[in-house]
């Protein structure tokens, strides 16, 4: 629902369409009056109307996209209440999930507030993993100027160069991820002799390799040593060594 409200409030700044702005501001309604636990305070993974299915948990990944959400839509309508909403939960994020050492729990249990064991899984990681949450903090910092909220993302910003080399681990090279968490990398050599682009999914705690493109030299790219970069829109863009049009090398663009 927090990637709802950024989603609607991009799409009425590009539009200007009203439906949007509506859209967005629903979905923080629910948010801030019914998703939000004020006893808790801070925000459940899933919010149910009737019993739940299974354990309550709260993520310091989502919580953090919820604050952007709600900032994002503040910017806007210059409604407080999203605000203080936003701010609300910015502190749970700091206090609930502080695991010392500026680290921070990636997921409780409720009502204890107690941290579940890390995984492999990329939710039950800290670090690089939760960076982008973390810029939450420094969204609220902005709207603020509170100072806590920028020492917070700053120190989260601080753990994850120190530990960045531990981001994916067990993968290797230059991959990329795309928006569902699979890996992408390209190889010198394989396929058809001129080297490949493969995927990597993460599929019970391990990684199912598929070839997704087999270069094939002239017209086509050759060679590919230093993996791929990605855009915003995300697609990847990469190099090869040789192949083109003239066998000089290519730059190239995949979209998964």
């Amino acid at each position: 629902t927090g990637y709802a409200i950024s989603a609607f409030v991009y799409l009425y700044s590009l539009t200007q369409d009203e439906q949007y702005l509506d859209a967005a501001a629903s979905a923080a309604q629910f948010l801030t009056r019914s998703a939000w636990d004020s006893a808790l305070r801070l925000f459940p993974f899933e919010y149910a109307p009737d019993e739940p299915t299974g354990p309550a948990l709260a993520y310091f990944f989502d919580s953090g996209i919820i604050v952007r959400g709600l900032l994002a839509l503040f910017r806007v309508t210059g409604d407080r209440h999203l605000l203080e909403a936003a701010r609300l939960c910015g502190r749970s994020m700091a206090q609930d999930f502080a695991a010392g050492d500026s680290d921070f729990h990636p997921i409780l249990r409720l009502p204890e507030k107690a941290p579940l064991p890390r995984g492999e899984q990329w939710s039950r990681q800290p670090g690089c993993y939760q960076l982008k949450a973390a810029l939450g903090w420094h969204d609220l910092h902005r709207e603020t100027g509170d100072p806590d909220f920028l020492k917070w993302y700053e120190d989260v910003l601080a753990a994850s160069l120190r530990t960045h080399p531990l981001f994916l681990p067990g993968a290797t090279g230059d991959l990329v991820m795309d928006r569902l968490g699979n890996l992408y990398g390209t190889t010198s050599e394989g396929g058809l002799g001129s080297g490949t682009i493969f995927k990597l999914t993460p599929i019970r705690r391990q990684w199912v390799e598929t070839v997704v493109h087999s270069f094939q030299g002239p017209p086509d790219g050759a060679f590919a040593y230093n993996g791929m970069v990605v855009d915003r829109f995300g697609n990847f863009y990469g190099a090869t060594v040789h192949g083109g049009d003239n066998d000089d090398g290519s730059i190239y663009q995949f979209t998964p």
